[in-house]
């Protein structure tokens, strides 16, 4: 008998996404608006089209809601900040509480807590304020912090003292009092942690300015 050898033809290979074809065009139309087509060819000959038309409007909207989230976030780190100095810092003072402070801290509250309260003061009286004003002119919000830029050194000096806070704060950080103030606040975590959120705030203008 006579065999006949039949040529099996392989099944296509699937093509995945990361194998499509991309191709993409900017193009510029009048009044400054960017209109960004992608063509991706897919294994059946068909394309999707993607067109992205961000005009003077779409940016003016991004930026409000950009100084919305910054003022925002602000009035949030103000209360923060407001809720360290008066629920430890100043309970280092309070009385009822001296015999559970531990005596590793008991003189030495300008290192744990460096320059927190210039910071808020700062803040609170002056920079949300000048903050708020830009809602309605967001192009001032550049400005606002160009003209404060010389307050803004006061974080340096709060950056400088943090590794001292830090090894401090792990000598005393299970301690009853601040136990007990963690507990008066109703805070989830304790205040190592508000002790960084001046580090972070000084980090996130830069992101959110971007």
């Amino acid at each position: 008998t006579n065999r006949r050898s039949v040529e099996i033809p392989s099944p296509p290979k699937s093509v995945s996404d990361a194998d499509l074809s991309k191709k993409k065009s900017v193009k510029k139309a009048k009044g400054g608006i960017k209109i960004e087509v992608m063509h991706e060819a897919s294994q059946g000959g068909s394309s999707r089209v993607l067109v992205i038309s961000e005009s003077e409007e779409n940016l003016s909207t991004r930026r409000s809601h950009i100084i919305n989230e910054l003022i925002e976030t602000e009035r949030a780190y103000v209360e923060e900040l407001q809720s360290i100095i008066e629920g430890y810092a100043s309970e280092m003072d309070n009385p009822d509480l001296i015999h559970m402070i531990p005596a590793v801290v008991s003189n030495k509250k300008e290192v744990l807590f460096g320059n927190l309260s210039e910071i808020y003061e700062f803040h609170n009286r002056i920079f949300l304020k000048e903050l708020e004003n830009c809602i309605e002119k967001p192009e001032l919000l550049g400005r606002c912090f160009l003209k404060r830029k010389e307050d803004l050194q006061i974080y340096e000096k709060y950056c400088q003292n943090k590794p001292k806070s830090e090894a401090l704060w792990r000598q005393c950080g299970d301690s009853l009092f601040f136990q007990e103030c963690q507990r008066k606040l109703d805070h989830k975590l304790s205040l190592d942690a508000y002790l960084l959120k001046p580090v972070q705030r000084i980090t996130k203008y830069q992101l959110l300015l971007k």
